[in-house]
């Protein structure tokens, strides 16, 4: 192995600095320190989903499994939401988690189903018994779910009020959050 000793190196006007070929390994020693003061990019892990809410209420017809329209987006930062659904490009795990908020009728011992599917099938269900309320909220715990490549992700809502009821789209009562962890 040969040792090179320099204090800096500069690439040619208009050039890139390029070490190595493709296929090497570059080796970046034990207790070495990277500093970055430009933009880093293809470099390490960058966590990126989306955020999205309904951009109104929605009625929902009893005993029916019922696609939740998720017309607004608080964040999506690779452009992987759209009519409803997060469909993956990256494989790896995502953590999950959704809820969905009743829109403040008055039901009383009404169970309610929020439910998370993958492909077109439920992976992730929360159910509750309606107390004697209004405003219920039916809420799914955050959940790592390993997806691949086309994999996609639906927020659902099922219910068992005898007639149609109706969801919220208040943010923060009716969501789903879909986030790459690693």
């Amino acid at each position: 192995m040969s040792l090179l000793n320099v204090n800096k190196v500069d690439p040619a006007t208009g050039t890139g600095l390029e070490l190595g070929s493709s296929g090497d390994t570059i080796t970046i020693p034990s207790g070495a320190t990277i500093v970055n003061s430009g933009t880093a990019t293809n470099f390490g892990f960058t966590p990126y989903g989306a955020s999205a809410y309904p951009s109104g209420t929605q009625s929902i017809p009893d005993t029916t499994y019922t696609k939740v329209t998720l017309a607004t987006e608080w964040y999506d930062s690779n452009g992987e939401f759209a009519d409803s659904k997060y469909t993956v490009v990256t494989a790896g795990n995502y953590l999950i988690s959704g809820s969905v908020g009743e829109n403040g009728e008055a039901v009383s011992n009404v169970r309610l189903y929020a439910l998370i599917y993958k492909n077109g099938s439920v992976v992730v269900q929360s159910d509750i018994p309606s107390p004697n309320a209004s405003e219920v909220t039916c809420p799914i715990a955050a959940t790592v779910i390993p997806l691949v490549a086309d994999d996609y992700i639906e927020l659902y809502f099922r219910h068992l009020k005898g007639s149609n009821l109706t969801i919220n789209g208040v943010p923060g009562g009716t969501y789903l959050n879909v986030l790459r962890v690693s």
